[in-house]
């Protein structure tokens, strides 16, 4: 009876330890994730206080990121690190428990239990406290993360915005440049244009006059030529006077007491017009 209480404490002593076992080995993959969340948490804090991404550094390549990944990726990673610690937390504080009271129960028996499973419980407590606080500081990162992506797209927009604008101001300036030449041209042509007609204006002008004084010159010589002619025919017909009785002593009705003498002096007057081209030149009748 005794051997066999013997083997069944011994036999529940086994099942114990390797129960502890599995707990230290959970305790210590707890341990490992926690390490490597608070790795990604210090990674995130330096890039959100403004280190560059692939700069903060980062787990290795074995622990399951390589350096210099990009804030999304820490979130993911991180996120995934905090569910797994979750996903093992409760299991590991079950374990804990359980060792616990069997630790108790052995001890109420007789039997010599180290204290392991209510610190293994302890571990597994302040772990799963901690795995909460990281994700809490994970989706507040996250969240972050996506009002600085807001305000950057904003900020974005508004540079596209600013660039639109510049641009309509440039092509409006430019339209405004072109209509300003487009007027200045038509302005310029317009003066060429009135000044040519002007010029024309004046050159036929100014022929005319030419023409009307040539013809005022060709009037005016023949009124000359008709005037010489005139004083000819005067000259040839009224140059003559009587001569008085002692110079010709002889009949009165003699012809031979005639001879030439000037014009009468009331011609003067009438040759002087002629001279002139007066009123006189111009309604006289050559012969008359």
């Amino acid at each position: 009876m005794a051997a066999s209480l013997d083997v069944e404490s011994r036999g529940g002593l086994v099942a114990e330890q390797v129960k502890s076992r599995a707990l230290l080995q959970r305790v210590v993959a707890l341990s490992k994730e926690r390490n490597e969340a608070a790795l990604h948490l210090d990674v995130l804090s330096r890039v959100l206080a403004g280190e560059p991404c692939n700069g903060a550094g980062g787990p290795s390549a074995g622990e399951g990121m390589k350096g210099g990944g990009c804030l999304s990726e820490r979130l993911a990673a991180l996120l995934t690190v905090a569910e797994r610690m979750a996903a093992a937390a409760p299991s590991a504080s079950a374990a804990s428990a359980r060792c616990a009271d069997g630790g108790s129960a052995d001890q109420g028996g007789g039997t010599e239990q180290p204290g392991a499973g209510a610190a293994a419980m302890a571990e597994a407590v302040e772990l799963r406290h901690e795995v909460e606080a990281a994700r809490a500081e994970a989706e507040e990162a996250r969240a972050e993360a996506e009002a600085n992506r807001v305000e950057a797209q904003a900020a974005m927009a508004e540079v596209e915005a600013a660039k639109a604008e510049a641009a309509a101001a440039a092509e409006a300036a430019a339209a405004a440049e072109r209509a300003e030449r487009a007027a200045q041209v038509e302005s310029a042509a317009k003066a060429k244009a009135d000044a040519e007609k002007k010029a024309a204006e004046e050159l036929a002008a100014h022929k005319a006059k030419a023409a009307r004084a040539a013809a005022l010159r060709a009037e005016l010589e023949s009124l000359k030529a008709q005037a010489g002619l005139m004083a000819a025919e005067t000259v040839e017909e009224g140059q003559v006077h009587i001569m008085s009785r002692e110079e010709y002593p002889g009949d009165d009705n003699d012809s031979s007491g005639y001879r030439a003498a000037p014009a009468a002096p009331r011609r003067r007057k009438g040759w002087r017009q002629l001279q002139e081209g007066g009123p006189s030149a111009k309604g006289h009748v050559p012969g008359r």
